[in-house]
């Protein structure tokens, strides 16, 4: 036991209410020496209840928390104040304030970084896989181990030494500025030429629906009619037209060459596709079936969504597909937008 290294937890939170008495529960309950186990908890400054929770939690599961009081702007600020509260520790494992771990979390990331080329590795947490938008990202990782991953999760083991060469959270981003914050992170980890690895067998639960801030949210926009589909649509247009173009262009100025060529063949495709339909209509269909088929096939080899069906593992790589390329082209043209209002 005496060889194991130490590693630090830093939990950001924001209003997260009695969710967070969970959270350290599962960190309590963690199979791993209390001894080498550092648990920092980053609190925004207005967040009393979730100050109160801490502090019995803490009590409850006779666990040592050292806990921050921040007044950040995002949350990028929080969990940078929460790698710097580390400064002593190896290892750094960023959670979000909703998270629940799984007893094996430490242990089993920590496999990982016997590859000396891994500085990351990564949880996705899951509720019910019940929405699309879980379905399709979260979920998507369960039941495998994936490499050249490039994102950070709500669950994140770091290596200190990798940090101290990365760098740390972009704080000019993240909510409420802007997203895509975690895409960037992890996209600046692996253009270092460091791994970035995604651990989908171990369940850890998201309980994200649960915290105070949700609350609060569902209860301000309860409302007896719901978005249309073509209004959530449009919402998400503008979203990349006014704000989010900006971030993703920070993810590419971070990425790794495999994900620039990556997002170059979502911009080319549909005008490759479009240009073989005015030449020899059945060349355009030919290719088509070729792009759809290619990209099932890699996600099934792959092992992505293997916790769904047939069906659904055919079904939503191709949605993926279709959701990138719409961003890209939404992101080309908030940049072509914007560009074109600071030139006037």
């Amino acid at each position: 036991m005496s060889d194991l290294p130490r590693v630090c937890v830093a939990i950001s939170t924001y209003f997260t209410g009695e969710v967070i008495y969970e959270v350290l529960r599962s960190i309590a309950n963690l199979d791993y020496p209390r001894d080498k186990i550092t648990v920092n908890v980053i609190i925004a400054k207005d967040d009393h209840s979730t100050y109160e929770y801490v502090l019995n939690a803490s009590k409850d599961f006779n666990i040592n928390v050292n806990t921050y009081i921040v007044n950040a702007p995002n949350v990028d600020v929080e969990r940078n104040a929460g790698i710097r509260s580390c400064s002593d520790a190896p290892y750094i494992l960023l959670m979000d304030d909703d998270a629940v771990l799984h007893p094996n979390t430490i242990k089993k990331a920590l496999s990982h970084f016997s590859d000396n080329g891994v500085c990351a590795v990564v949880f996705p947490t899951v509720g019910e896989c019940k929405s699309l938008v879980e379905r399709l990202h979260s979920c998507r990782y369960l039941r495998g181990i994936f490499y050249g991953v490039n994102t950070t999760m709500p669950v994140t083991m770091l290596r200190r030494d990798a940090l101290d060469r990365v760098g740390l959270f972009r704080e000019d981003m993240g909510p409420p500025y802007s997203i895509h914050e975690d895409w960037e992170m992890g996209s600046r980890i692996r253009k270092s030429g460091c791994e970035v690895v995604a651990d989908g067998e171990l369940i850890l639960r998201d309980l994200g629906d649960q915290t105070l801030r949700k609350r609060r949210t569902a209860h301000i926009n309860d409302r007896p009619a719901r978005r249309s589909i073509l209004g959530v649509f449009t919402g998400y247009v503008r979203s990349y037209v006014n704000r989010n173009w900006w971030s993703m262009l920070q993810v590419f100025k971070s990425s790794p060459t495999d994900q620039l060529l990556e997002y170059t063949f979502y911009l080319i495709n549909p005008v490759f596709f479009i240009l073989l339909l005015t030449i020899n209509w059945p060349w355009g269909v030919a290719y088509l079936g070729v792009v759809l088929i290619g990209t099932v096939l890699e996600n099934l080899v792959k092992g992505y969504y293997r916790v769904f069906s047939v069906r659904y593992r055919i079904l939503y790589p191709l949605l993926m597909l279709g959701i990138r390329t719409l961003r890209t082209y939404f992101f080309l043209i908030g940049l072509l937008v914007n560009a074109f209002k600071r030139k006037r």
